[in-house]
């Protein structure tokens, strides 16, 4: 965690939670941060990380590795690696179509339906 903690900017303790893990807030690595806003807490031997200014995990990582820090710096079983961007397909734009007429329509989704029509929007909002 000390190696993890040296490379952020800005780190200041935050204490422990209810759970007894250690939590620190620093500067977020993922944008342009002027106050600390990442929120880290060691689990498990392992660094868990939130932005509370809307960073997904793949922005966060993605400046973790800038700053040098692979997987194994954070104590993961699996070397981390970024995620390519969700592809969004003439597929999706089709399934988003037919989901808002159903809707419209007054269809109730299956928990399945309501998956793969979630996958879609965010899909497009991320394209």
């Amino acid at each position: 965690m000390d190696n993890i903690l040296a490379r952020l900017d800005g780190v200041r303790s935050r204490g422990s939670d209810k759970r007894g893990r250690n939590n620190w807030a620093a500067k977020c690595p993922g944008h342009d941060d002027k106050d600390p806003s990442l929120l880290i807490t060691e689990d498990d031997s392992r660094a868990l990380f939130y932005c509370r200014s809307g960073c997904s995990q793949s922005e966060i990582m993605s400046g973790l590795a800038s700053l040098g820090l692979t997987g194994k710096d954070l104590n993961w079983d699996k070397g981390w690696k970024p995620q390519a961007k969700p592809v969004f397909t003439l597929h999706h734009e089709t399934l988003i179509l037919i989901a808002e007429a159903d809707i419209a329509r007054g269809r109730r989704f299956t928990s399945e339906d309501k998956a793969c029509y979630k996958d879609a929007l965010l899909r497009r909002a991320m394209s």
